[in-house]
């Protein structure tokens, strides 16, 4: 995995968009154990604690960086931070085994969600394909309440941006943003890792990539896409069920390859799911 070179953009780009980040805030109540998978620097975390000042946080990341400023940000009051053992620790804090509720009445009925917030894609873009059995192996083995998912997902049932009347239309265009840009090298590099046939998939790829220039070894090697909707859902057990789902374009990205390439996406980039374990 490559190193993050600058951790304080890396922070602020991933900080972006905070309100979306929180979908699954109306599937709480008060009295929660959030676990934040890919916690970063904290910040999902503390806007959790700003508005349920009771709950209780366990932040996984593997950056022990971002822990240190997950610890400055979050604090010790109910906050549980760890880059290592994470399956194992979720497993001794399903079963309460630090003993972080109190016995009352208002902590036997609490809500218990773990967050895989953007953090899919790297698991396939870093593991092998044991990692990755692994990783849904407990994701869903622990049993928690409920689950959280928002992550980078293509679809469309286009070939093409309806704009155009062609694919090699669509192409033309997207080229010439990529010289009035000065994207050349970008271009030329991000080929060299995604060197298929150019298509739909491809280039929305790219245009979601080309602005992390200052983290460009990083981003530039990680698959956003590396499921479809309907390969992320085959991995769902029958014990759980989709209670939530929202297949999207971030506004943002909309408009910035609006403004920079002249093309109006109509694909969807994103997908939020909510799951609740059967009774």
């Amino acid at each position: 995995m490559e190193n993050i070179k600058d951790m304080a953009v890396y922070n602020s780009r991933m900080s972006a968009g905070m309100e979306d980040k929180l979908f699954f805030l109306p599937f709480l109540k008060k009295s929660t154990l959030l676990i934040d998978y890919g916690c970063a620097d904290g910040t999902l975390a503390k806007y959790i604690k700003d508005i349920y000042p009771d709950a209780v946080i366990y932040g996984y990341d593997i950056d022990e960086n971002m822990l240190e400023l997950a610890k400055q940000k979050l604090g010790n009051n109910n906050v549980y931070l760890s880059h290592s053992r994470v399956f194992e620790i979720l497993k001794l804090i399903k079963d309460n085994a630090f003993n972080i509720y109190p016995y009352t009445q208002e902590y036997q009925t609490h809500d218990e969600i773990l967050n895989l917030s953007s953090v899919i894609h790297e698991v396939y873009s870093y593991g092998s394909k044991e990692d990755i059995e692994e990783f849904w192996k407990n994701v869903f083995g622990i049993g928690f309440d409920k689950i959280a998912i928002r992550n980078m997902c293509f679809a469309t049932d286009r070939e093409y941006p309806f704009q155009f009347e062609s694919f090699q239309e669509f192409e033309e265009k997207f080229m010439r943003g990529i010289v009035a840009n000065n994207l050349e090298k970008l271009w030329k590099d991000y080929r060299k890792i995604y060197s298929g046939n150019i298509s739909y998939q491809i280039i929305t790829h790219f245009l979601m990539k080309y602005h992390y220039i200052e983290n460009w070894d990083r981003e530039s090697k990680e698959n956003y896409f590396p499921l479809s909707v309907d390969e992320l859902k085959r991995v769902i057990p029958d014990c759980y069920d989709i209670v939530y789902e929202n297949s999207y374009l971030l506004p943002y990205i909309k408009e910035y390859v609006k403004n920079e390439f002249d093309i109006e996406l109509d694909c969807f980039t994103h997908i939020k799911i909510i799951l609740k374990k059967r009774e």
